[in-house]
């Protein structure tokens, strides 16, 4: 769920923003740091990945990339290459109760 939570939002800035804001988000931060609400590495919901992807959000997979993370690692401050972390959070959370719903989502914003 994690990997795909970081895709879907990574598509859904590239939509909103007509392929201005193209970046892949790092699906590792979000699986290691999100274990607190969620089953980090044994997979989890989607609905607590969004959750912290709003609140939180994620750094870019360039930044933090997915190999380099360890469950027992303090949050980063910097990326590895010593840069500022800039994080890319979701600006609400949806959730959807019947296909037509989904379909009309995924028709209009991108993946869910």
């Amino acid at each position: 769920m994690m990997m795909d939570a970081t895709g879907a939002l990574s598509d859904r800035f590239c939509i909103a923003s007509n392929k201005n804001i193209n970046v892949v988000l790092s699906p590792g931060y979000l699986i290691v740091y999100d274990i607190q609400y969620d089953n980090g590495c044994n997979g989890g919901e989607a609905g607590h990945a969004w959750n912290w992807l709003k609140q939180y959000g994620a750094p870019l997979a360039s930044c933090i990339p997915f190999h380099t993370w360890s469950i027992d690692d303090p949050c980063p401050t910097k990326c590895n290459s010593g840069e500022s972390l800039q994080f890319y959070k979701a600006a609400s959370v949806n959730t959807y109760s019947s296909v037509s719903s989904i379909q009309a989502a995924i028709m209009t914003n991108g993946p869910v």
